[in-house]
C-alpha cells in the first residue's frame, strides 16, 4: 500500500440526513470528509491522572465513540439514548473499551 493510499484509507465520510415525507424536507448533517486518530487496538495509556480518554470501537475494531472520563465511565452504559440505539441496533450490543490516555 503506497502512502497515498494508506491516508485515504484513514479518512471516512459521515454524511446523516433526514427526510420528512409529510412535509417533502430533506435535511443533510455531515458530508465532510474527518480523518481518524491513529490509535492501535491494545495499544497501552499514556498519560496520567484523575481523568482518562477512552474509544468504543465495533467488531471490526473501527471507533465508533470517543469519551473522558473517570473511575468505570468508560464502560458505563448509563448514555444518551442514541448512543443506546446505535449500540442494540447497528452494533447488536457488541463491542470494545479501550482506555487511550
Amino acid at each position: 500500500m503506497t502512502k497515498e493510499e494508506a491516508d485515504k484509507s484513514k479518512t471516512s465520510k459521515y454524511e446523516f440526513s433526514v427526510k420528512d415525507t409529510v412535509r417533502g424536507v430533506k435535511f443533510s448533517f455531515g458530508s465532510a470528509n474527518v480523518s481518524t486518530p491513529d490509535i492501535e487496538p491494545g495499544a497501552s495509556p499514556t498519560g496520567s491522572g484523575q481523568y482518562y480518554v477512552y474509544v468504543h470501537r465495533d467488531a471490526a475494531g473501527h471507533i465508533f465513540y470517543v469519551g473522558k472520563g473517570r473511575g468505570d465511565r468508560a464502560k458505563g452504559q448509563y448514555r444518551h439514548p442514541s448512543w443506546q440505539w446505535y449500540i442494540n441496533t447497528r452494533l447488536e450490543g457488541k463491542y470494545t473499551v479501550q482506555i487511550v490516555s
